[in-house]
């Protein structure tokens, strides 16, 4: 008989109230969680792309000045080949044409970015997976080009700068070895060159296009 007085004493109406208030305040809880956790995430995906498209477009502004040199130096390197195929070669053509294989242009891809977006997991923040992709790619063809450019390098300091070094006088733009420049060897040498060159500039006419499209897409999706 107690238990049922106790029974029937209890206000389940208002214990039924007090347990929904609090599911909905765990609910609300929960809801104003997720909401501020998600506005960080946009707050931060946006100060990431704006990241990005800042080193990108560093990136496309190099790759244009670069372009813009390599073809001058491309096509004055090319006057040269047509030069050497004479039977005799002046000295002052020479001084003045040996500029063309004189200079070493080296590219540098800004990653700083990408490379703490993707240690930290942040990449996946970016919900459009074909960017996410086209970032990958592009940002991974910076090992190519490292490659190349060590190539270029090393073959610019083995055979250019002993040219530079031992056959002329740079100060008094003097040739010091005249019947050099006359032998198949330093012709063999230029066209070598020619070819680095023509590949350099189709390497960075590619990352160049890239770069524009990645930046077109990045500014889409900010």
């Amino acid at each position: 008989m107690k238990l049922k007085e106790r029974w029937t004493s209890i206000n389940w109406f208002e214990k039924l109230v007090e347990i929904l208030v609090v599911v909905i305040g765990i609910t609300l809880a929960f809801v104003v969680d997720r909401s501020y956790e998600s506005y960080k995430n946009q707050l931060t995906l946006r100060q990431y792309l704006s990241s990005l498209h800042e080193d990108i477009q560093t990136d496309i502004r190099m790759a244009d000045s670069l372009l813009q040199d390599l073809n001058a130096q491309n096509k004055k390197l090319n006057q040269f080949v047509r030069y050497l195929t004479r039977s005799q070669h002046e000295s002052d053509s020479i001084l003045f044409y040996i500029q063309s294989i004189s200079r070493l242009t080296v590219f540098e891809m800004r990653q700083t970015t990408f490379k703490s977006m993707q240690s930290s997991g942040q990449i996946n923040l970016i919900p459009d997976f074909q960017l996410r992709r086209e970032l990958f790619n592009y940002y991974h063809q910076s090992q190519g080009i490292q490659v190349f450019q060590k190539v270029m390098t090393d073959y610019f300091n083995r055979h250019i700068v002993p040219i530079l070094l031992n056959k002329l006088d740079l100060q008094n733009e003097k040739i010091l070895d005249p019947q050099y420049f006359n032998r198949p060897v330093f012709r063999n040498i230029v066209l070598s060159f020619s070819g680095l060159l023509n590949q350099q500039v189709r390497l960075y006419g590619t990352v160049l296009r890239k770069a524009q499209n990645l930046q077109t897409k990045i500014t889409q999706n900010g």
